[in-house]
Order: C-alpha cells, then structure tokens, then sequence
C-alpha cells in the first residue's frame, strides 16, 4: 500500500493507550490487530477479535473497543509496559469467500513508544 500512515504515539509506564484501524467490518469479517516488536527478544503478536478472544482474556490488557462511527475495533492496552513497544497496524480476515482465507491491511501504522 502506498497510502500508509504511521503515526508515532508516545505513552508513559502504567498508562493505558488507544490504537484506531480504519478496517471495517461486515458480516464475517474479522479485525486483526498485529504488533511487529522493536525488540529482539519480543514475540509478534496477532489478535483475532471474536467472541473466543473475548471470553478467554488471553491478553487481559489488550481490549478491542467498538467504534461505531468508522464500523471498526479499535485496540486499548492498559497499563503499559515497555514490552508493548512495536508496529502496530490492524487488518481484516475473510474466511468466506473462497477456501483460502483473504487478509487486508488498514492504511495506519503505530509506533508505540513507552517511556519510564
């Protein structure tokens, strides 16, 4: 994509941080939220929103949060630490349409930085 935006959001130890895509949804299609890490030692990180994500809390502090104006999730991380520091840019997947699943990137990129 040659549109892409990256924003550079600076956060503080402890605060809680909200992160828009502007992906929408529709019947079928899923938000995904992925995290390329600044750190070596840091896993890549991809979160599905469904309703499974949503009863599990496998990542307690990351929450997707409805926004209704733009039909999107958008991504909140509370209490933030310095392993939270990365990429982050969000995407659609659907599984419908052919046997293959089809993924789609937004045109939003965020570095997240967290200072101490």
């Amino acid at each position: 994509c040659s549109n892409i935006t990256l924003i550079p959001v600076k956060v503080r130890h402890g605060d809680n941080v909200t992160l828009y895509c502007d992906c929408r949804v529709a019947l079928g299609i899923y938000i995904i939220w992925y995290r390329n890490c600044s750190h070596e030692n840091q896993p890549q990180l991809a979160l599905k929103f469904n309703t499974e994500y949503q009863q599990k809390k496998r990542f307690a502090r990351y929450e997707f949060q409805k926004n209704f104006s733009s039909d999107s999730y958008n991504l909140v991380i509370s209490n933030t630490t310095s392993s939270d520091e990365g990429l982050y840019y969000c995407g659609t997947n659907d599984p419908i349409i052919s046997s293959k699943e089809i993924y789609k990137y937004g045109n939003i990129t965020t570095r997240l930085i967290v200072s101490k």
